[in-house]
């Protein structure tokens, strides 16, 4: 199973095969020419005997000098032009008396022969030879032509089996400087001395390669982050419940006891803004494409914060159409909604205005929401992709995840967002999604280079 799985041994049977195809065909040309070429040289020679003894006069006792040999006899009868015999060399085996002049192949006893008849002035002269012992004879012949062939044949073997092994030496050593290194080496495989067609492979190994290690670099300095931010929650939990335990009287273990729920509450939202973070990271196994009616997902979104916009005396509007559909993953683009219009209705003051607004812009659909809140100066605008980023003067309790969530969706969906000033007075956010089935299912490296920039700032 191995050998068959070995690209040398696939290589060298496939060479080997086709040199042998080859050989073989010019063997059985070289066979069939020498074989011809050898039976036309039996002819001629029964011809030359032939015209040697049309003008003789005396036949007595002549025998052809180039035959010592009698399996290789050739029997010679002269006639006269009244029918009388002159001459037979093999008395036992005469040949027809009716001839045709030239050459025929003649059945005469148990075996075949080959005739040359030929007229002289006086006497018709026949010789013939059994046509198996030309055969043998020419076969014999062509048979010595192919010696060369078949004595090169394990040499071409060996020559085939060295070049295949030279040729794949460059795999060999890739395979090497692979297979050397730890998990932690992801720097890119030298292309030097590789050949052409293993070169693309090698593109694609050291892209990947670079993925992982832009993967790597984030999921560290995510971690990293995460690490940072959740100790100081954490802390002021252990400093709540130290000051519950420590409570003289029911006012102050309730005021206590307050403020470690709320505590908790902001540690439960961080953790679960991680997890969140850490699922709309770019992953093949939990994006599922499917079309999406980003108007729907928007009522939905709006029907789920109605009560914290309520709550604030908010007006909540949207402006859409009937419905609109992009490929998307739904629950990412559910969490990309509700993220922005949750940051707009809990940085707009009070008896303020948020209002989302859907449309179609040639082969993209457009979300776009606008809040009377203090909106973000554009100094700030790329840094808010960041993790964890907080700007300056912010009143509200956030952990920074919220856009860098959003901004994680919009690269695997290759929409664009946009920060501007809002006719509200506030923040103006602007997401555009294409239309139709043309979302590729990955992200492209420029795109996840982006990201990773924007997280590491």
């Amino acid at each position: 199973m191995q050998l068959l799985t070995s690209l040398r041994a696939q290589l060298f049977l496939f060479l080997i095969l086709a040199a042998m195809a080859t050989a073989g065909a010019i063997g059985v040309l070289a066979y069939n020419e020498t074989l011809e070429q050898s039976k036309r040289l039996f002819d001629y020679q029964l011809r030359q005997t032939a015209l040697s003894l049309r003008d003789q006069g005396m036949v007595d006792d002549w025998q052809p000098d180039f035959i010592d040999d009698e399996k290789n006899d050739v029997i010679v009868q002269i006639w006269t032009i009244n029918g009388n015999v002159l001459y037979a060399s093999h008395p036992g085996l005469p040949l027809p008396a009716q001839v045709k002049m030239g050459f025929e192949n003649v059945q005469a006893g148990p075996q075949q022969w080959r005739v040359y008849s030929m007229k002289g002035r006086d006497r018709i002269i026949q010789v013939a030879q059994p046509y198996q012992i030309r055969h043998d004879l020419a076969a014999s012949a062509a048979f010595h032509s192919l010696r060369p062939l078949i004595a090169f044949a394990p040499l071409m073997a060996l020559l085939v089996w060295l070049t295949v092994g030279k040729a794949l030496r460059p795999l060999g050593r890739l395979e090497r400087e692979v297979t050397s290194r730890g998990a932690r080496s992801l720097n890119p495989v030298s292309e030097e001395g590789l050949p052409s067609e293993i070169i693309p492979v090698v593109h694609a190994l050291n892209a990947l390669l670079t993925k992982l290690k832009e993967a790597f670099a984030g999921q560290r300095a995510f971690v990293a982050d995460a690490a940072h931010e959740l100790r100081s929650p954490l802390t002021a939990l252990k400093i709540q419940l130290h000051l519950l335990e420590s409570a003289k009287d029911e006012v102050e273990k309730k005021v206590a006891l307050r403020n470690l729920n709320e505590g908790v509450d902001r540690a439960s939202r961080m953790i679960e803004q991680l997890l969140t973070a850490a699922r709309t990271e770019y992953s093949e196994a939990t994006y599922q494409e499917v079309p999406v009616d980003v108007v729907e997902m928007m009522r939905r979104v709006i029907a789920d914060l109605f009560s914290l916009a309520q709550s604030r005396n908010i007006d909540l509007g949207l402006e859409a159409p009937e419905a609109l559909t992009v490929p998307g993953d739904t629950g990412q683009i559910y969490i990309l909604i509700r993220n922005l219009i949750d940051n707009a209705i809990r940085y707009t003051p009070e008896n303020g205005s948020v209002q989302a607004r859907i449309e179609k812009k040639e082969d993209h659909a457009c979300l776009t929401i606008d809040d009377s809140g203090p909106g973000i100066p554009p100094d700030e605008r790329k840094r808010v992709f960041r993790r964890f980023y907080r700007g300056q003067g912010t009143s509200q309790g956030g952990n920074g995840l919220g856009l860098a969530i959003v901004k994680n969706i919009v690269v695997q969906h290759q929409a664009t967002i946009e920060f501007d000033d809002s006719v509200l007075g506030g923040l103006h956010v602007r997401v555009c999604m294409r239309l139709g089935s043309g979302v590729p299912r990955h992200t492209s490296g420029n795109a996840q280079r982006n990201l990773h920039a924007d997280h590491a700032g």
